[in-house]
């Protein structure tokens, strides 16, 4: 649910600047996760819940993504909600919530954390965090530690506090991707040098380098509960490696140039992987080939993350600033598009834990946030726009679909609230009275009624049905008394 919050400069002596009040859009899921916990009881099974009606009324009954598993089509996060910039406009090449999704970090390219509250978007805190651009950075599966990298080769780690507690060198080119093993042990990285190391957290210092890759490393990916690191880079292969032993388990081709980014499925088995060839792929560990191949941006794919809370559900960025949403399973082309979201190339992308926010961070210089349509709105996607809808509130991504000239159930051309047109009265066309017959010529045209029986000759027996005396026309025979005969009867024998 949105609400509007309303924020006023006060001077250091307690008077009213002059500057014009800013309202920002909040977006809270307290509501949902309350309606939510109510439902539940209900409905044991998740499975069971109802479908979300199509109308503006049906906001009090919405509830979280978690509520709809079977529904994917409402964590279609199509609707702009606000952009967030520093004062410093640089790049902003990594995003990521906090873990309990109260605020947003954003990493930029002159080493900068920035602080963004996660559900009325303002600005908390900015923090220098390393000397150079920082490229990639990795929260620990305990959500104790935050591991960065930057473009002169450093890994730092940081508390949930940001404090640094350490700094070293593992790589002697940018460091591009960075991935925690399951038991928070040992990490992963990957660097334009065209290697990947296995590094051992607690002392720091790198167990094993491994190299087949033929040119950069662009992303690397350690499985969620295995001991198995994927890895993806310019030259178009996708590896596995074991990284106990350093030894390449595998080698996939499916991509016809550079891998760009990569990210397993919390179950462990798919694997969806962007490359600069605009194509999406899904792999699956158990079969070691793909499954689907996704086509639809007209760029590089640059990002793509899996939803929290919908397992067949993954969200891809490109080089043109479009964001697509994608199902597995579920034909090649998107579910829902977001054409323009960005003005340069999408860097990063990230989902509220709670899986409602989407976030993107973009080359333009602009971290922006998207969330779920409301019940009732007309969402401009390719699959709500297929799709009638209860409510006349438009939305503000822009598309190629045709923009709805009026709400549903009123004619082309008529806004709310205006009276109907009038309907065009057609001429009167004045008619020529009919001829007058002559005297003693028989009638013209269709006759109207039925003509009169002829009169029967004198002495002819009545013609039709004999009626019973009482009977006809006029007023109803009364009936008879108890213990006399029908009328008509007279005193015939009984049995006749």
């Amino acid at each position: 649910r949105r609400r509007m919050s309303t924020y006023v400069y006060v001077d250091a002596d307690g008077a009213g600047s002059d500057r014009k009040a800013v309202q920002r859009r909040t977006v809270d899921y307290t509501a949902t996760t309350v309606r939510y916990v109510e439902e539940r009881v209900y409905a044991k099974d998740p499975w069971n819940s109802s479908h979300p009606r199509p109308l503006p009324g049906a906001l009090l009954d919405f509830m979280p993504p978690v509520a709809y598993p079977h529904l994917p089509a409402t964590s279609f996060a199509t609707k702009f909600v606000h952009v967030s910039s520093n004062k410093i406009r640089t790049s902003v090449n990594k995003v990521m919530f906090m873990p309990d999704g109260r605020r947003l970090l954003t990493c930029s390219q002159n080493g900068e954390f920035t602080l963004w509250n996660g559900m009325s978007f303002n600005f908390e805190t900015i923090l220098q965090a390393h000397n150079g651009p920082i490229r990639c950075a990795e929260f620990s599966n305990n959500d104790n530690w935050l591991l960065t990298g930057d473009d002169e080769g450093n890994v730092k780690y940081f508390q949930t506090t940001f404090n640094n507690l350490r700094s070293f060198q593992v790589h002697k080119e940018p460091v591009t991707s960075i991935s925690f093993a399951r038991s928070d042990l040992k990490f992963a990285t990957g660097s334009d040098d065209a290697s990947v190391k296995i590094v051992d957290f607690a002392r720091a210092e790198t167990e094993h380098t491994l190299s087949g890759h033929s040119g950069d490393v662009k992303t690397v990916e350690w499985h969620p509960y295995l001991g198995l690191v994927a890895s993806g880079g310019k030259d178009g292969a996708l590896k596995m490696w074991d990284p106990k032993s350093g030894h390449c388990a595998t080698t996939l081709y499916g991509h016809k140039n550079a891998i760009t980014c990569s990210k397993w499925n919390k179950n462990g088995n798919w694997l969806v992987t962007g490359s600069k060839d605009q194509t999406l792929k899904v792999w699956d560990l158990r079969m070691l080939k793909e499954i689907g191949t996704y086509r639809g941006h007209g760029k590089d794919v640059t990002e793509v993350v899996w939803h929290p809370t919908h397992e067949a559900m993954f969200t891809s960025g490109a080089f043109d600033g479009s964001i697509n949403y994608w199902l597995v399973g579920a034909g090649e082309a998107p579910h829902a598009e977001i054409k323009g979201g960005h003005e340069a190339s999408i860097l990063s992308l990230a989902w509220h834990p709670a899986g409602h926010i989407l976030v993107s961070g973009s080359q333009d210089n602009t971290t922006k946030f998207w969330c779920r349509n409301r019940p009732g709105e007309v969402a401009r996607d390719t699959a709500a726009g297929r799709m009638p809808a209860g409510g006349a509130v438009e939305a503000v991504i822009p598309t190629t679909l045709p923009r709805p000239v009026a709400p549903p159930g009123l004619p082309p051309g008529l806004k709310t609230g205006a009276a109907p047109p009038r309907r065009p009265v057609a001429p009167s066309r004045s008619r020529a009275p009919p001829p007058v017959p002559p005297p003693g010529a028989p009638p013209q045209g269709r006759p109207q009624g039925r003509a009169p029986p002829p009169a029967p000759p004198p002495g002819a027996p009545p013609q039709g049905r004999p009626q019973p005396p009482g009977v006809g026309r006029g007023r109803p025979a009364a009936p008879p008394r108890r213990g006399q005969p029908p009328p008509g009867l007279g005193n015939r024998p009984p049995g006749l």
